[in-house]
């Protein structure tokens, strides 16, 4: 799916479901490798990029937490890429996002 798609599916179904039943919204998953970040990092711009949709904008501040799928969960490997601020993750997004749409990720 593409990320646009995925930023408007976001805005017409998730978001107004997790509205209409109170429910706190996690993000699509994502995953530390590079091919995936750039997915990841390409739904939060086209959710910017929807923010002001007249008819189904898309809020990226709806995200509640991050899902993230890997298979490497011994403590080292979770900490070399998932720990906040310094993690692979962490640090790669905030590079892909580079300040997009005059937010500070």
């Amino acid at each position: 799916m593409s990320v646009e798609l995925a930023a408007q599916v976001w805005g017409k179904f998730v978001q107004p479901l997790a509205a209409k039943y109170n429910l706190k919204l996690v993000s699509p998953t994502f995953n530390v490798s590079t091919k995936n970040l750039a997915w990841s990092a390409g739904f939060l711009k086209a959710c910017v990029d929807l923010a002001d949709d007249s008819e189904y904008p898309c809020d990226y501040r709806s995200i509640s937490a991050i899902s993230i799928h890997d298979y490497r969960c011994d403590t080292h490997s979770v900490n070399q890429r998932y720990k906040p601020k310094t993690g692979k993750f962490f640090t790669n997004m905030e590079e892909s996002l580079n300040g997009y749409g005059g937010i500070d990720w």
